[in-house]
């Protein structure tokens, strides 16, 4: 049975009623295990790739300070998810099974969010998330 997008507007409000950066720093999984365990497919793809995209943001971030290079914080946050996937593979802070997993993840996420698909598979989301939760932590846990 695939998700009905009808929800969507529902899913948005939803989201933004969260600060990223506060999940991230203390729950960053539970609202992605949520959305798994109420089939909230939309919510958790989206909520999987921006958690990721804030964190490397601050991984990013923390190499050039640790490597003293002097770049604008706001150059970094502006970057796209895709460049900034980019950056933490060639700075070696991901594998290269990172790279090729959250570039896939956020390929769907720009297919279900861009294309306006209608209906969602529940396999692929939650395989989508899961990975998003694999790689998150996997980031996290970079030094």
């Amino acid at each position: 049975m695939s998700e009905d997008l009808s929800k969507y507007a529902i899913a948005s409000q939803r989201t933004e009623k969260f600060h990223l950066d506060a999940l991230l720093t203390y729950a960053p999984l539970s609202p992605l295990m949520d959305a798994i365990a109420h089939a909230r497919w939309f919510e958790g793809v989206v909520l999987a790739t921006s958690f990721y995209e804030v964190e490397a943001v601050e991984k990013i971030k923390q190499y050039f300070r640790k490597n003293e290079k002097n770049i604008d914080p706001n150059r970094i946050e502006n970057m796209s998810l895709s460049t900034l996937i980019v950056l933490l593979y060639s700075y070696g802070l991901i594998t290269e099974k990172d790279y090729t997993r959250m570039h896939e993840l956020n390929g769907f996420r720009r297919k279900v969010v861009h294309k306006f698909v209608d209906k969602i598979n529940p396999n692929e989301a939650e395989k989508n998330i899961k990975t998003g939760i694999d790689c998150l932590e996997n980031l996290r846990n970079v030094r």
